[in-house]
């Protein structure tokens, strides 16, 4: 069970956790399990590639959970924007423009909508993966009781005439 308060993780297992504390809990946990794990060709200025394998259990984690939360707190349109955004965050940092006004707005932005990102994400981690048990968003944009809605458009959308 992963916490996310304004977009930032703040407990685990409902007990508070700074990130340091939470990120080495996270890293055993998942890390056990194999999660995080990438291997790939890097790309080097030579045009070679050399064989990179990274391992981060918790960065994996906190990423899925925080979008999985995300896309319950935040409206379709504006998650297709940002996700363009933080890409174009990562170009102006990768480039050399850190103190660029483009990075400096993509990540105004990127900031912004986190603060509607507050939950609870729960998980089952085991060899085969994270699977996601529940998410539970404290302004959520999601449906509650699904049956009850589907009455409800049913109901109104169906207007018979007797003529």
């Amino acid at each position: 069970m992963i916490d996310f308060a304004g977009g930032r993780p703040v407990a685990l297992d409902g007990k508070p956790a700074g990130l340091c504390e939470l990120i080495g809990a996270l890293n055993l946990r998942a890390g056990r399990y194999g999660l995080g794990r990438y291997s790939g060709l890097e790309h080097i200025d030579s045009g070679e590639k050399v064989l990179e394998v990274r391992e981060m259990p918790a960065a994996c984690l906190l990423l899925h959970a925080y979008r999985q939360l995300e896309s319950a707190t935040v409206p379709a349109e504006t998650m297709r924007e940002k996700l363009s955004l933080e890409q174009a965050w990562t170009r102006e940092a990768i480039e050399g423009r850190w103190f660029g006004s483009l990075r400096a707005a993509a990540q105004a932005f990127v900031m912004s909508v986190a603060e509607r990102v507050t939950g609870r994400i729960t998980y089952r981690l085991d060899r085969t993966g994270m699977t996601v048990l529940s998410v539970e968003a404290r302004d959520p944009l999601y449906i509650r009781d699904r049956d009850a809605w589907e009455r409800d458009t049913a109901r109104s959308s169906c207007h018979f005439s007797t003529a």
